[in-house]
């Protein structure tokens, strides 16, 4: 895979993808990331690459002309253009899934009020949000989706397998069961019995229901969307099965009230 990117400030990225499972990937080959300066494509003493909008608005524009010239140059790569922008496509792992399936993504970092319109029609091909919310540049937006993109492909993590386990890549899209580590007893908190028994069976039982249950809790609108309920309803009844189902629930962080409120309110329609 090749990844691009254009911004005012480079060095940011340079820095961060020499770390890390990034850095890993670039040693070895499967990866490369080139990281292009807006400004060498701009003319002039002071290099300008920006310009108030017309109509009046707070903030500078990148100008189109100066970006296309930017594109014009990489015209040959077959390049599939990423505009981070808050109007953007949500990112999750099933468009990090996409994106990682691209053989040449350039990243284009907005800044100020953003990129003319103009340019955004004839070169993007598409703009994607890493969330409801503003940052100062797209900058620590492309770091975010170049991060999330790479851990799914190919050659990049020592264990492939680790990313399916991830929250959102485990089954439907679930969030991760809670994880625990040595010492099985810890300040009166022992990790639940089915993950220290060596039965695989149980095992994979117990994280297929704490998944759902960990789901409900922290994020029901996932379950809502999916419309499971019939399989919410079985995790219920396999953990009131169960001895002192309240005090693991307690040891994986997790509330027995917030859960069936969570569940009522699945089986109403809200969230």
């Amino acid at each position: 895979m090749k990844i691009q990117t254009l911004s005012l400030f480079p060095d940011l990225i340079d820095s961060y993808v020499k770390s890390g499972v990034i850095s890993r990937a670039l040693k070895n080959g499967n990866v490369t990331i080139i990281n292009h300066q807006i400004r060498d494509w701009a003319s002039g003493v002071h290099k300008s690459v920006d310009d108030t909008p017309y109509g009046g608005a707070d903030g500078m524009l990148f100008k189109a002309d100066v970006l296309s010239k930017v594109m014009d140059s990489f015209a040959s790569d077959n390049l599939h253009v990423v505009y981070l922008s808050a109007q953007g496509a949500p990112l999750n792992q099933s468009k990090a899934l996409e994106l990682s399936q691209k053989k040449s993504l350039f990243f284009i970092c907005g800044r100020y009020a953003g990129l003319d319109q103009r340019f955004i029609n004839n070169y993007v091909s598409e703009e994607v949000s890493i969330g409801d919310y503003i940052v100062s540049g797209g900058e620590v937006a492309a770091m975010v989706v170049i991060d999330c993109v790479l851990r799914l492909y190919p050659g990049v993590l020592n264990d492939e397998a680790s990313a399916s386990l991830d929250s959102f890549s485990v089954s439907e899209g679930l969030l991760e069961s809670p994880q625990f580590t040595r010492p099985a007893d810890w300040m009166s908190q022992q990790v639940p019995l089915d993950l220290t028994s060596g039965n695989h069976q149980k095992i994979q039982d117990w994280k297929t229901h704490f998944e759902i249950l960990v789901t409900l809790q922290k994020r029901p609108e996932i379950l809502l969307r999916l419309k499971i309920q019939n399989k919410i309803q079985k995790t219920f009844d396999w953990l009131k099965s169960r001895n002192n189902y309240e005090k693991e629930l307690k040891v994986c962080g997790l509330s027995l009230s917030i859960l069936e409120d969570n569940y009522k309110k699945i089986l109403k329609g809200q969230f």
